[in-house]
């Protein structure tokens, strides 16, 4: 079973792959005339009128949604979604920025992994209905089909039985990577397409670009202001016992770095990854590691790492290291995983980190320090 979960996802990474050449291909060929999509890679809006909006999915396919016309075609959507199931959790604070949460009746986690209140409130209340346990992949076919959605906001890229029965009972799925962006304002366009989905296209170009200016003022306030050496070096990692993995250097969190005036390592190494985890040789990584200015575990506290000693228990060439011996190393805390639609406070975070002098009484929100 474990052979087939690895070569399904395997068939879904190499799928996504093909769906963002294609989407490049259109781009530059003019097959296509993307609408305001300047961040985002895994869809692009092309067409868009009172009747319908046409756009590419994340797998390189033309959809339709139909804004309450009630044409039901093949394989299209119709606007505006009454109710939603998000298995996909950054969908959830993104569609409670454009004020329709009350369209959602199901999420994948359970209540108490959501940092968000008011989500955490209608999930304990049973308003929202957790249609699975908080472990990555499991969810109840039946709880889910006993909602009744229109339509499930999906991120799960390998195929299991209740995607299957979704699409028996004609219930439409929608792909929402945020996961698979390189960027924290890529994460946040998605509000443009989910805007479509509930007649609220305007709405979301509006607070898309309204995030998009307050993120680049802060860029610009680090960006070209500060001498190279002034620039600290971050490692981004997650250790385990005898080995470890590194952000790419086209992950989030490396283009996040670099907005706010560090220097990513394995940068260069792994340029044109967008991954979170990537193993690396152990050498490798003591000699990039151990004159890092910053190191960022790229887990949170959930996964048993709290403290500077766990991560140096499990391999012990981290106390070598220059971050760990001033003490400045962090990670995700769950709150960061569900602000997907506040890419300049995540950015404010990161500055702050790198360059409290320019930051004075910014409290970080979406990391923690290790003690």
């Amino acid at each position: 079973m474990k052979k087939v979960s690895h070569l399904l996802g395997a068939m879904f990474a190499c799928l996504f792959l093909l769906a963002c050449s294609a989407l490049s291909s259109c781009r530059q060929d003019g097959t296509y005339k993307a609408l305001s999509t300047s961040s985002a890679r895994g869809f692009y809006l092309v067409e868009r009128n009172d009747e319908k909006t046409v756009f590419i999915d994340a797998f390189g396919q033309k959809r339709e949604i139909f804004h309450g016309s009630g044409k039901l075609l093949p394989g299209a959507y119709v606007s505006p979604v009454k109710r939603a199931v998000c298995i996909s959790a950054p969908a959830v604070p993104l569609i409670n920025a454009l004020g329709e949460i009350d369209s959602v009746c199901g999420v994948k986690l359970p209540a108490d992994s959501w940092q968000l209140p008011e989500i955490r409130e209608r999930v304990e209340s049973k308003r929202i209905v957790a249609v699975g346990d908080g472990s990555h992949e499991y969810i109840n076919p039946e709880i889910m089909v006993s909602l009744r959605p229109d339509i499930v906001y999906n991120n799960i890229e390998s195929s299991g039985r209740w995607l299957s029965l979704l699409e028996e009972r004609n219930i439409k799925i929608l792909p929402v990577f945020t996961h698979k962006e390189t960027s924290l304002l890529g994460q946040f366009e998605w509000i443009r397409l989910l805007g479509e989905f509930y007649n609220q296209g305007n709405k979301a170009g509006r607070l898309f670009d309204e995030k998009l200016k307050s993120y680049n003022e802060l860029k610009n306030r680090v960006q070209g202001k500060l001498p190279e050496r002034e620039h600290p070096s971050v490692l981004g990692a997650v250790v385990y016992e005898h080995r470890v993995a590194v952000s790419g250097g086209d992950s989030v969190l490396a283009n996040t770095v670099e907005d706010a005036g560090g220097r990513f390592l394995f940068k260069d190494e792994f340029l044109n990854s967008e991954s979170q985890y990537i193993e690396c040789d152990p050498e490798a990584f003591f000699r990039k590691g151990v004159d890092s200015d910053v190191f960022i575990l790229t887990t949170t506290k959930a996964s048993g790492i709290k403290r500077i000693g766990d991560i140096t228990a499990l391999n012990d060439m981290c106390r070598h290291f220059k971050s760990f011996k001033n003490k400045n190393v962090w990670c995700y805390n769950l709150g960061y995983w569900q602000a997907v639609d506040r890419p300049d406070e995540v950015l404010s975070d990161m500055i702050a980190i790198l360059h409290p002098h320019l930051m004075p009484g910014h409290e970080v929100r979406y990391f923690d320090r290790l003690p």
